[in-house]
This record gives structure tokens, C-alpha cells and sequence, in this order.
């Protein structure tokens, strides 16, 4: 007695499956490099290391929103915790997948100067917010 059924109909159903889904993350991609896109030029005019930035984030914020939208089945409201805890965690494996990747090393030492430059470009970030709002 076979429990699975017709292997080959199993087989079939899940590279439909997979297909869909890949469709799926497609659209989702080139409506996440928009909307990026979109927001970038609203602060500013946009360039070449803009643009590259947006093109190097745009699987993992693709796949957060789709994470998301899976786990919540849809209904989501406003800025949502869970939301950012899956995209900053795709990030930073996407990060040290690509590092490996091209070749180079992740060490502590990388780590906490990027942590450093992260910090101190919020620091000057608000500061220049701090000036901003003071010459108003």
C-alpha cells in the first residue's frame, strides 16, 4: 500500500508549487525595487550607489514581506515589531551569506567596525535632525 499516492502526481504538484511561489516572488521584487525607489527619490535625487543599494537589498526585503505576510496570513497594521525582527535577521544573514560567498571573511573585528560605523552615522544623523529642527 502506497500512503504517499502516485509519486510522480506528488512530484508534478510541487514544482507547481514552487513555480507559483517563484512567479510570486518575482512581481514581489520588482514592486519592492520600486517602492524603494520611490522613497529615495523623495529625499533626494538618486544615484549610482543609491540605486546599487536598493538592487543589493531588494531579495532580502522581498522575502521579509513575504515572510511577514505568511506569518500574519495578511493582516497587518501600521510598523509592525515582528516585521522588523525578520527583516533585520535576513539581513544579517544575507550579509554573512554574501560575505562568504564573494570570498571574504566575517570576523569580530569587521563586525564591531561595522557596528561602530552604524552607531556613529546615527549619531551625526541626529545631530544634523538636532540643528535642523533648531534652525526652524
Amino acid at each position: 500500500m502506497n500512503l504517499l499516492g502516485n509519486r510522480h502526481v506528488n512530484l508534478l504538484m510541487t514544482f507547481t508549487i514552487i513555480d507559483m511561489r517563484y512567479e510570486e516572488y518575482a512581481r514581489d521584487r520588482h514592486d519592492v525595487r520600486a517602492t524603494a525607489m520611490e522613497l529615495e527619490s523623495k529625499d533626494r535625487s538618486l544615484n549610482m550607489n543609491t540605486l546599487s543599494k536598493i538592487q543589493m537589498l531588494v531579495p532580502v526585503e522581498a522575502v521579509a514581506i513575504g515572510c511577514h505576510h505568511h506569518i500574519c496570513r495578511g493582516e497587518t497594521t501600521g510598523k509592525d515589531e515582528l516585521f522588523k525582527f525578520t527583516l533585520h535577521s535576513l539581513f544579517r544573514f544575507y550579509f554573512d551569506f554574501r560575505i562568504k560567498i564573494e570570498g571574504g571573511k566575517n570576523t569580530p573585528f569587521a563586525r564591531a567596525h561595522l557596528a561602530l560605523k552604524k552607531a556613529l552615522g546615527r549619531i551625526r544623523t541626529k545631530s544634523n535632525g538636532d540643528r535642523a529642527s533648531n534652525n526652524d
